[in-house]
This record gives C-alpha cells, structure tokens and sequence, in this order.
C-alpha cells in the first residue's frame, strides 16, 4: 500500500502545473519558438555573401537550362528553329533572348534576360539552336562560373536534351 501511495505521489509531481492532459504550456511553447529564431537567424547572418552569390548563380545556371528546354520545345510545337541570341561583352555572355526563326524575319519570343554581373558565362559554339524536331543543331556547351562554383549546361545534338552539372 505504501509503494502505492509513493508511485501515486510521483506521478502528480511530474504532471503538475501541466494542465488536466499533461502538455505544455503556451509560454513555454513560445519559448522554445524564440530560441529557435535566435539560432537560425544567427545561422543565416553567418552564411557568407559568396555563399548567396553562389545559391544566385546556381539558380541562374537552371533558369537558362529552363529556357533552353523552353525553346526546344517551341520548336517542336511551331515547327521554326528557335534559339538564343546571346548578347556579349568582353568575351562573357551578358543577356540573352528567345528568338523564333520565321519566314519573314526572326521574331523575338521572350523579353530580353540579362545575366548577373557577379556571373561569367561562355558559350560554344554560339546561339545553341533547335530545329522542328527538337534536335539541337550542334552540341553546344555554356559554362557559368559563379564566386567558387562553377555549372555546365550541355545542349545534346542528337537529341536536343538539357543537363546541368557542377564541375
């Protein structure tokens, strides 16, 4: 009996001032929530600005592969050869346009996309080109070189598919 009353004493010591269900209170939920804050928003402050021109740079490297498969497939779908007309300075890529090849004339398709003055990005061979089947007329590789990372996007003759990797 008195082993009983001993378990039975401990169990309301541990439950009490936890409520009828043994949870937490909001105050100490809040917290734990504010501590929380403070340690990741001390983790962002300490990334390195290079750290976010990469994260840009990389995000960058997967738009252009996204245009790039954008203009594959207007290709496909319109039955004229699309492309990049790329615009540089000083041998770097600094913009670029979808352009669609048309009987009377090249017809731009998108609006004019700069590239990132923190970004250096070459192209070779120039213009990558997709004809009405999706094929890419050559293989055509752009490199993207970010503060400390560097991204290859290939464009595949053969099939005119799109891959992006770190090198």
């Amino acid at each position: 009996m008195q082993a009983s009353l001993e378990r039975h004493a401990f169990a309301h010591r541990s439950t009490a001032g936890r409520g009828p269900h043994g949870g937490y209170s909001l105050l100490e939920l809040i917290g734990v929530l504010a501590i929380l804050g403070i340690l990741s928003a001390a983790t962002v402050a300490t990334m390195a600005p290079e750290t976010m021109q990469d994260l840009g740079a990389q995000t960058e490297a997967r738009r252009i592969a996204a245009d790039l498969q954008h203009a594959r497939r207007r290709a496909v779908s319109t039955g004229d050869n699309h492309y990049l007309l790329l615009q540089s300075s000083g041998g770097s890529v600094v913009g670029y346009t979808l352009m669609q090849r048309a009987s009377g004339g090249d017809v731009a398709v998108d609006a004019y996309r700069p590239t990132p003055a923190n970004l250096a990005m070459t192209v070779a061979p120039s213009g990558p080109e997709f004809d009405f089947e999706g094929a890419a007329l050559f293989g055509y590789t752009l490199e993207l070189s970010g503060p400390n990372r560097n991204w290859r996007i290939t464009v595949y003759a053969a099939t005119g598919s799109v891959d992006v990797v770190e090198f």
